[in-house]
């Protein structure tokens, strides 16, 4: 479970060495924890260059006397008393000379987990935790920690139930004294990762998962059927929508709600927009072409068989 650490520092008595892929860099670090006093957290700097310089580095190259914040660094106690090895990560040169580095908390967020029970006392709370993380390949370091608050913080009522092997996230200034790590909370939860609300959530919750499983039988069908809109069932229905189509249409006019349908009626109407339109028309004057033929032959008909009577009344035998 790791922990990572952001302050600002100088950098002092800094040396380079070179690896198979990475140019390894070491110094010190001092960060002034006091605006009166001579108070200051001493740090055993790590960082790697990669010496194929087209794969991606957040640290600048470091130089003495650069005064630096840091972020996100990983950390871990020390051989020598009171100081903290870390590995930088991410940092951003400041404008600033040592002689004025400001006075500058040693912020860590993380997770832990407990490895006793909440200790209770006048002055506050107190939480052992163990802090997990890699600092090298394949090698755990555990990091042992105090977590603590104030009596009457807002933090009682969580940290005062914290049990041995419960997993914590907090954030807070960290203070090393006589080699002992201590951490005052500043943001304090516990972490459930037993339960999965996310993955669960929408099976109970989302209507249409139901009524994909039985779209007939669905009971969100009653209340939701009657708020469509009347074009619904009749662009559900129409003998010249696609099939692939009217398979969306059907499962939405059951489960999803009115909004949703609207975006469905329409795209179904587009679809139909595309199609090519029946030549009605050409039918009505086909036939009325026809019917036109038919009357002028009839009318033809019987001017000829009138001109053959006369011609019989004229020329009788």
């Amino acid at each position: 479970m790791p922990a990572q650490l952001s302050t600002i520092l100088y950098v002092s008595d800094y040396k380079e060495r070179t690896s198979s892929d990475f140019f390894v860099g070491s110094a010190l670090g001092y960060a002034r924890l006091e605006e009166e006093g001579e108070a200051v957290q001493t740090f055993n700097i790590t960082v790697f260059y990669p010496v194929d310089e087209t794969k991606p580095c957040y640290v600048p190259k470091l130089s003495e006397g650069q005064v630096l914040s840091i972020a996100n660094s990983k950390f871990s106690k020390s051989a020598k008393n009171n100081e903290l090895d870390i590995i930088l990560t991410s940092a951003t040169i400041l404008d600033i000379l040592p002689e004025n580095l400001p006075v500058h908390q040693i912020n860590v967020v993380g997770v832990a987990m407990a490895s006793e029970p909440a200790l209770i006392t006048d002055i506050g709370v107190q939480i052992e935790c163990v802090i997990t993380d890699y600092l090298s390949k394949d090698k755990p370091t555990e990091v042992p920690i105090t977590l603590f608050h104030p009596t009457g913080s807002r933090f009682m009522n969580q940290t005062t139930i914290v049990k041995r092997g419960s997993s914590v996230f907090f954030s807070g200034t960290l203070s090393s004294i006589e080699g002992k790590l201590y951490l005052e909370l500043h943001n304090f939860s516990f972490l459930r990762g037993q339960q999965s609300p996310i993955t669960s959530s929408p099976t109970k919750r989302m209507p249409w998962l139901n009524s994909l499983k039985s779209p007939v039988s669905s009971p969100d069908a009653s209340p939701i059927k009657p708020q469509l809109p009347p074009t619904s069932t009749t662009n559900t229905t129409s003998s010249s929508t696609p099939p692939a189509a009217n398979t969306h249409t059907n499962t939405k006019t059951i489960s999803t709600p009115p909004a949703a349908n609207t975006h469905t009626n329409a795209k179904t109407i587009h679809k139909n927009l595309q199609q090519p339109k029946q030549p009605t028309k050409r039918k009505t004057r086909s036939s009325f072409r026809v019917n036109k033929l038919q009357k002028l032959a009839d009318i033809a008909s019987d001017v000829l068989a009138a001109t053959d009577s006369n011609n019989n009344s004229d020329n009788p035998n």
